[in-house]
């Protein structure tokens, strides 16, 4: 690439077509002699250019060769620019111009810039010694959203050399989610849509979803229990439990109830052990009192369905459990609270003719304290069974400890406790357990609604992951529509954006019947900030409830803002490599930045994505990558021995970037404009994580909020203060 000065040679000298690959071919053709010629076009990169072939004959000799073409130019423009920019940035348009020949020129770089506000002169002059680089620079700022176009041109004597680059110029904007959801049955709900003055509407969009059923077809869900081959004795007792709540909710009745799990219930009566009990496998297990309960719980469900089988054997489980129970003199090692609950739930269900209800108070007076939800929830269920009334004190004391610990969001809510050793219990089954048992003490009570929404969600979220969370979960939702009768909606429907018809159609619930849900994505344009727009959904007569839920997702300016927790907090700091202890706001030019990403989850998270975006100056390192500087793999060396997992709280640090070192992010990106981090499943707690970043451009450049979004529930969010970082030399 060269030319003389000149208007039309100055033209031809700009160079603007870069690549890495100039050229690939996945098979070329040699003549007889074994040769082959391609023509090729080369980019405008002037580098060295690596050029591999690879050939096979026909009767499968092989062989490959490598070789070598530099593109260069005497007079060369080297560009250090940043891969994109922010409105409000203020940035150095700086070029490297090298002198190649053997005496000193006197060289002349003009910038032609558009997107951008250039300061001062356009072209500037200096001397460049022979094998040296001249520096030029411009102060611009970037003051529009758009693509800002930078050329370079240089000339000196008969040289020649010029560089166009595009650059992004991105807003400096933030997301805003806002969710809601309702029920209609009589009466038309009517929801308030508001965005501030100060949303911008050109991105962003108003989801609307409606239902005739949250629940949905709950049959689909057990061909992810189907049997196979020496399975465990949960899955087959889980399955049993499973396949009867779905078929009593999609309103099978008599033997229809229980007749796909026949053949599961005289495999459990097979494989009880000579102690009564069954262990978690059929043949080499021990018996597991846990186990044992499960499958007691089983056989319960199908005696209540009308199943009923001559060989009672099973019914002397009760005595495994029982022996589980009388450990609870053995101050050393009790039994915990919880696991009783659930094991007298169980003796219960297997109709041993015991009165529990004494020995259940006694874990309520004695034990409560120490209660989480699954085994309150066990504990009113098993209470209930034994006919204490809803309106006792203790099933009321119960009742408002599982209010306490809701975990609430705009999607559903929810329960957690930390895991127990031996349990088969999780956060999917427990809020099932707590669903059921506030349906049977309180068919009204104002959580039951949302707490069915979440484990819909959670469904949808592939939250449903072992047999026992789906078990549970199909009993817990089959018990919440036999409660609302929502399996047998059928109705029209309309939504109305003020007087404007944005979606209507009929929903049906059944086997056999039409669709059951409806959405619509809707624009912003319709709506307008700083206005209140009302949305109504209208339901026509017919059995069942219109289920509704909204997304409001929009973008508002970053400038200045300030950061918000939603269920998820997001912070990054920004420090030197040899000083990781001392935040900066600041750094020279070349140096290495140690970004530490900080996320704090409030319960267990699913799908959560955190977004940390760079500013300009700034560009992140892939630290996988070979080309890695010593000094950041002496760092990365330094933390991995650093490292510290922390307890019950969550981690303290991570040196994610060594393979065997636990970190819940699965996938890490390094982009041009940010770092992304994506994680299937985020525990409840503190994670850090630390990458590395050059200062790379001279500046003050913005740092837009890092975000974090867990993806099914978009309400639960997070952000950080935006702010500003300079690179200096």
């Amino acid at each position: 690439a060269g030319g003389k000065g000149g208007g039309g040679e100055e033209a031809e000298a700009l160079r603007t077509q870069f690549r890495n690959t100039a050229y690939w071919s996945p098979q070329v053709t040699t003549g007889p002699d074994g040769r082959a010629t391609v023509d090729i076009t080369l980019p405008d990169n002037l580098t060295t250019w690596r050029t591999q072939v690879r050939a096979v004959s026909g009767d499968t000799l092989v062989g490959e060769a490598t070789d070598e073409i530099v593109a260069t130019t005497p007079l060369l423009v080297r560009p250090a620019l940043p891969r994109f920019l922010r409105v409000g940035d203020e940035v150095t348009l700086r070029t490297l111009v090298r002198n190649a020949t053997d005496v000193p020129q006197e060289v002349t770089v003009t910038l032609d810039a558009d997107g951008v506000e250039v300061e001062g002169d356009a072209e500037q002059t200096q001397t460049v010694a022979p094998g040296e680089s001249g520096d030029f620079a411009w102060t611009a700022r970037a003051t529009a959203e758009g693509t800002a176009t930078v050329a370079f041109r240089a000339t000196a004597g008969d040289l020649a050399d010029g560089v166009q680059i595009d650059l992004p110029v991105y807003l400096d904007v933030t997301p805003e989610t806002m969710s809601t959801g309702g029920v209609v049955e009589d009466q038309s709900a009517i929801e308030a849509i508001y965005l501030p003055g100060y949303a911008i509407t050109d991105r962003g969009s108003l989801d609307v979803g409606v239902q005739a059923s949250i629940v949905g077809a709950l049959e689909s869900e057990l061909s992810e229990l189907r049997p196979f081959d020496e399975e465990s004795t949960v899955r087959t007792a889980s399955r049993v439990i499973a396949t009867i709540a779905a078929r009593q909710a999609e309103g099978y009745e008599g033997d229809d109830v229980f007749a796909p799990v026949e053949d599961d219930l005289r495999r459990l009566q097979a494989i009880q052990r000579g102690d009564s009990g069954w262990g978690y496998c059929a043949r080499y297990c021990s018996t597991d009192p846990v186990v044992t309960a499960w499958v007691l719980t089983a056989f319960g469900d199908a005696v209540d369905a009308g199943w009923d089988s001559p060989n009672v054997q099973w019914r002397q489980g009760i005595t495994s459990i029982r022996q589980r129970l009388d450990r609870v003199s053995d101050v050393a090692n009790p039994v915990d609270p919880n696991e009783e609950a659930f094991l007298l739930y169980a003796m219960q269900q297997a109709r041993g003719g015991e009165v529990l209800a004494n020995t259940l108070r006694s874990i309520y007076e004695q034990h409560r304290e120490e209660l989480t939800p699954w085994g309150e929830a066990y504990l009113i269920l098993a209470l209930l069974d034994s006919s204490v009334e809803p309106d006792d004190a203790m099933v009321r004391g119960l009742v408002s400890d599982l209010n306490a610990s809701v975990i609430p969001s705009a999607n559903g809510n929810h329960w957690e406790a930390a895991p127990l050793y031996g349990s088969i219990e999780s956060n999917v089954s427990m809020t099932s357990l707590v669903l059921r048992a506030l349906a049977q003490v309180d068919p009204e009570h104002p959580l039951i609604e949302e707490t069915a929404r979440w484990l819909v969600a959670a469904r949808n979220a592939d939250r449903w992951h072992s047999d026992v969370e789906r078990a549970q979960a199909i009993r817990g939702l089959g018990s919440y529509a036999a409660l609302t009768g929502e399996r047998q909606g059928d109705f029209d429907f309309r939504v109305l954006l003020d007087e404007d018809n944005v979606m209507d159609g009929h929903l049906a619930v059944g086997r056999d019947e039409g669709t059951s849900s409806a959405s619509v994505r809707l624009p912003l344009s319709g709506i307008t900030p700083g206005e209140v727009h009302r949305l109504a959904f209208e339901r026509e007569t017919g059995a069942g409830r219109l289920y509704y839920v909204l997304n409001l997702r929009y973008v508002t300016p970053a400038a200045e803002v300030e950061s918000l927790s939603r269920g998820l907090s997001v912070a990054h700091e920004y420090t030197l490599v040899d000083d990781p202890d001392r935040p900066i706001t600041e750094a020279r030019l070349g140096d290495l930045v140690r970004v530490k990403v900080t996320v704090v989850a409030d319960a267990d998270r699913k799908f959560v994505q955190v977004e940390d975006y760079l500013p300009a100056g700034l560009e992140a390192l892939d630290t996988q990558l070979a080309t890695v500087p010593d000094d950041v793999r002496r760092q990365l060396e330094e933390e991995r021995r650093d490292a510290v997992v922390g307890d019950g709280d969550g981690i303290k640090a991570y040196a994610p970037w060594y393979g065997w070192y636990w970190s819940p992010w699965d996938q890490t990106d390094a982009r041009d404009d940010r770092f992304t981090l994506f994680a299937t499943e985020l525990p409840r707690g503190v994670h850090e994580y630390v990458y590395y970043a050059r200062a790379t451009t001279l500046g003050d450049f913005f740092v837009s909020p890092a975000t974090a979004e867990e993806g099914p529930f978009p309400e639960v969010f997070g952000r950080s203060d935006s702010g500003r970082f300079s690179v200096v030399r």
